[in-house]
């Protein structure tokens, strides 16, 4: 029985030890390189976090992206609809000048420049289409006439601004200071202009496009038109008053440049020496020295400065000797009459009356200009095309809107020559 219970004992000692774990033996895992796929980062995460945090940042870039482009429409939106009307609006309020109580601004001189540059363009295409009807010697006057209304129109159209700021402030004058010329207004007489315009351009249709194509507001063009309402009357008033008659003076003369050549003929013509002999030999001036000196009657201002002063000054038959940019004069007066002003002289006369009476209510009224000539605003911006040369939308006035010549100082027609 010792046997078989050893042998049993024996047997449950091995099964034991068979039931006993084995050694394990280390495995090596091949796992998959990691790497960072954003500037270094994510390369601890695995393949799903990693495709976890992809979409993450495509989500937030796109988001980030939306903000950027919404950030920047925003602001184009902000800088045309608020800022740069701001901007334009503090512009265009800035001064250009200032006449008694009423401040022409920046935004209605520009508006102002542009309208007269239509009219400007207008005038010069109809003078044009008059250019290219003209034919034949029989015309050539009239020709020669309308070449010189249209270069005299192109001219005004170079200096547009500086114009346009003297039509303004002429404007204005007459606006504040009509009744210092005796002038009187009705409300019916500019609601009868501005009707007439209506009507000149065509209806009401066509008068809302001119209004659109001229940048002016209503009452912009109507104050316009009341200020050319007052200019007429009050250069009627005011050429009323220039006397229809002058004095016009005979006078002949001797031109020379040396001072002492010319005190000696003064000195032989007191006293007898034929002047017309000496003018003939003497005189630089050849065009007189031919005919002994004589100009002929002459009207006040034709001449230059001191030989006008010292010819309406003297009596007839009296010698005397000024000095003018010319040279020496030797001056004798042989003649004065009283002479009737008309045609052309007595306009002359009634414009220098004009521009005259201009300049003293303007010393009253106080003119100020905050911007150099050079600098006014809009020449740069005067269209090229011109909208109102059709034939359905005419001037807006009967009377010239363009730069006027009135008041300018008149040229003298009969200088001396040397």
């Amino acid at each position: 029985m010792s046997t078989q219970s050893d042998e049993a004992q024996s047997d449950g000692i091995s099964r034991r030890k068979r039931r006993a774990p084995q050694r394990r033996v280390p495995t090596v895992i091949n796992e998959p390189e990691r790497r960072p796929f954003l500037f270094g980062l994510g390369g601890e995460l695995n393949h799903r976090e990693r495709e976890m945090m992809k979409e993450r940042v495509a989500l937030f870039g796109g988001i980030a992206l939306a903000v950027i482009v919404a950030a920047i429409l925003g602001w184009g939106l902000l800088w045309d609809n608020v800022i740069t009307p701001i901007q334009q609006s503090q512009a265009n309020s800035k001064p250009v000048a200032k006449i008694g109580s009423y401040t022409i601004s920046t935004g209605y001189f520009k508006r102002f420049v542009h309208f007269q540059s239509l009219q400007l363009q207008s005038n010069i295409s109809t003078l044009q289409q008059q250019e290219a009807q003209l034919t034949g010697a029989k015309n050539a006057a009239q020709l020669s006439l309308v070449q010189q209304q249209i270069s005299q129109a192109q001219s005004q159209l170079q200096s547009l601004t500086s114009g346009s700021l003297t039509e303004l402030l002429d404007a204005q004058t007459a606006l504040q200071r009509y009744h210092a010329a005796g002038v009187t207004l009705k409300p019916s007489e500019v609601s009868k202009a501005m009707t007439d315009v209506k009507k000149s351009q065509g209806g009401k249709d066509y008068f809302n496009k001119f209004l659109s194509d001229s940048e002016l507001s209503y009452g912009e063009l109507q104050q316009i038109v009341t200020a050319q309402i007052l200019q007429t009357k009050i250069q009627t008033a005011v050429g009323k008053t220039v006397n229809r008659f002058t004095t016009k003076v005979r006078a002949s003369h001797i031109l020379v440049k040396s001072k002492t050549l010319a005190q000696q003929l003064l000195a032989k013509a007191q006293h007898g020496a034929n002047f017309a002999a000496l003018a003939q030999k003497y005189s630089i001036d050849k065009a007189s020295a031919k005919v002994g000196g004589d100009l002929g009657y002459f009207a006040p201002h034709t001449m230059v400065a001191p030989f006008n002063k010292a010819a309406f000054s003297m009596k007839v038959g009296e010698i005397r000797l000024v000095h003018s940019q010319y040279g020496w004069h030797i001056i004798k007066v042989t003649g004065r009459e009283k002479a009737k002003v008309t045609g052309s002289a007595l306009t002359q006369e009634q414009q220098t009356a004009y521009g005259t009476w201009l300049q003293k209510q303007q010393a009253v009224l106080g003119v100020q200009k905050f911007i150099k000539a050079a600098d006014l605003p809009g020449q740069n911006e005067i269209p090229t095309v011109n909208p109102l040369t059709q034939a359905t939308s005419p001037a807006v006035v009967t009377t010239p809107v363009a730069v006027s010549t009135v008041g300018a100082k008149p040229k003298a027609t009969a200088k001396p020559k040397k």
